[in-house]
């Protein structure tokens, strides 16, 4: 474990002591509901965890680094934007995905995008965004996201 994760895990865990000896019982009640919420989000994670580890056993590093590398250019941004649109999974998921683009090969600029369109472009939520938000602002919100992204990855791509 680096410093970081150490750094945090102790603040947990002196937060945590500071729950109980404020309010045990509110603690105890944060903890359960904490429980709970792992418990909801542990078998999707497990799943996008699990389909992640088999793409990358069968995609080399040379295929992620044509596809998503640094000699892929604007079209690797535009794929990694698409991806990143279309797959509905928890934002924080994308994170550790992202992580092992770059490790076998990625480059910056296409992750960026990859993670921005993730977190800013709702394809799956567009009907109900279109339902609450209206129409007209729901398409202007993602187009304008889509730019956002796409701007994000080149600024990303060029700086790193």
């Amino acid at each position: 474990m680096n410093t970081s994760a150490w750094i945090i895990n102790l603040i947990a865990i002196g937060c945590l002591a500071w729950a109980f000896f404020t309010n045990r019982q509110l603690a105890l009640t944060g903890l359960k509901k904490g429980l709970r919420t792992l418990a909801d989000i542990a078998p999707i994670t497990v799943v996008v965890v699990s389909f992640v580890a088999i793409v990358l056993a069968f995609v080399t590093p040379e295929s992620i680094g044509t596809v998503l590398g640094e000699s892929s250019g604007i079209e690797g941004i535009l794929v990694a934007l698409g991806l990143g649109a279309v797959v509905h999974m928890p934002a924080l998921l994308g994170f550790p995905i992202a992580g092992k683009v770059l490790a076998n090969g990625g480059a910056a600029g296409p992750v960026a995008a990859f993670i921005t369109s993730l977190t800013m472009i709702g394809i799956f939520t567009i009907p109900l965004e279109i339902k609450v938000l209206g129409k007209r602002f729901a398409l202007a919100r993602n187009i304008i996201s889509a730019a956002m992204a796409f701007v994000i990855a080149i600024m990303i791509g060029v700086l790193l």
